[in-house]
């Protein structure tokens, strides 16, 4: 709207003034035409043509006329006399006028010459437009100069309030990440405590009611959650605050992967979705292509989330497969599941924070929408990407790409 603004009112200027300029010019041409009519002397019998031009004028007068054109004309329209050296393209128009010639460019005015009733010739006075040009050209770079500084002014100036508007909100954005931050930190302890005193409780069973034992259970199944939930909201704090990548090291991408694997094959405590990992065959790809750089603790978790999310979300006997390609500078990794799918709608919001499609569901099978978040952000940060393909109740295709080199 400001740009609007700057063009119509520079618009508005450059019109204005080249109006001025435009009526300046033919007001002097009109003055220029009436005093070579006003020389003409009508007393003599013969030779009636205007003093102007027939006299000998000075030199210094004579050079201010070089620049025109004077003509004049008998009634029939012969030219009789002319000074200057501006050329005149046109031909005569018999009857009074005034126009634009392009080239040259000038003003060309024509104007009858009569005396008591009797037409006694036609003056034709024509002036360059050079100064006129060279003034509308100035004044259009100006307003150009004008508009760009006020621009880049303005912009410097959004720039800043912008700043100076996002400063508190920065500084409540970091506070509540260090909130988050602490607030998970100190929450581990008692919900450690929760869950040792829960386990021990459900281990020595013995003299305690099956309602209590279902108790236990229920406090212990909680705790985990919470535990769960309290290391996922300080990975993303941590995350958040840019803390610079340590550990930074070249990994085996299959002591890796079968890290990542191993705890999520435990945690299942049953087979009802099997885990198949596919690597190239040994001697096809050189041990060097399999190496990922990055911190291992991320990558693993990267892989064991997304892991654990197809495990938890596959059909009754079904597959997670993992594969491995390799790139010039990457290694990709393909978790692939047959489970319920996701809607394609659903797909731009999968990685955002405390996000689920169905969250009776998943709260039922104990996830906390930040696992996903989690790996997305983890991959960012050691310069890998995750892209997801799926279709509902065919599976999901998470594709990680992770860097070979830093």
């Amino acid at each position: 709207m400001f740009i609007v603004v700057l063009g119509i009112f520079s618009s508005s200027v450059f019109y204005f003034w080249s109006s001025q300029i435009a009526e300046q010019e033919r007001v002097e041409i009109s003055r220029l035409t009436d005093s070579v009519i006003a020389s003409i002397d009508f007393e003599k019998d013969k030779d009636i043509v205007p003093d102007l031009l027939a006299t000998e004028m000075s030199e210094s007068e004579s050079h201010s006329l070089t620049s025109l054109r004077l003509q004049y004309f008998d009634a029939n329209g012969k030219l009789l006399i002319e000074r200057g050296n501006l050329k005149i393209e046109a031909p005569l128009h018999l009857e009074n006028s005034l126009y634009v010639q392009s080239l040259p460019h000038a003003l060309v005015q024509t104007k009858s010459a009569s005396h008591e009733g009797k037409l006694l010739g036609y003056v034709r006075v024509a002036t360059p437009l050079n100064d006129s040009d060279e003034m509308k050209q100035t004044l259009l770079t100006g307003l150009s100069l004008g508009l760009v500084v006020a621009l880049s002014a303005a912009a410097l100036g959004t720039v800043w309030l912008v700043k100076l508007s996002l400063f508190p909100i920065q500084q409540y954005i970091h506070r509540l990440e260090k909130f988050t931050a602490d607030a998970s930190h100190e929450l581990r302890s008692p919900i450690a405590v929760v869950r040792t005193n829960s386990e021990v409780a459900l281990k020595y069973r013995e003299n305690t009611s099956k309602t209590d034992i279902e108790k236990f259970e229920v406090i212990l199944d909680a705790a985990m959650q919470m535990q769960k939930l309290t290391e996922d909201l300080l990975t993303l704090a941590r995350g958040q605050q840019k803390e610079a990548l340590s550990e930074c090291k070249t990994h085996s991408i299959v002591e890796v992967i079968n890290e990542a694997v191993a705890p999520v094959l435990a945690m299942q405590n049953n087979s009802r979705v099997k885990v198949d990992i596919k690597l190239p065959e040994p001697g096809t790809i050189a041990e060097s292509a399999l190496q990922v750089t990055g911190k291992r603790d991320d990558i693993t978790r990267i892989i064991r989330n997304i892991v654990e999310n197809g495990v938890r979300y596959s059909k009754e006997n079904g597959t997670v497969n993992i594969k491995v390609e390799t790139q010039p500078e990457a290694v990709i990794v393909n978790i692939i599941d047959d489970g319920i799918g996701i809607a394609a709608d659903d797909l731009p919001y999968l990685f955002e924070r405390f996000w689920r499609a169905d969250k009776a569901r998943n709260h039922h099978m104990g996830g906390n929408g930040l696992g996903l978040s989690i790996a997305s952000a983890l991959a960012q940060e050691n310069h890998g990407s995750i892209v997801v393909t799926s279709e509902l109740n065919k599976g999901s295709t998470f594709t990680i790409k992770l860097s070979r080199t830093t």
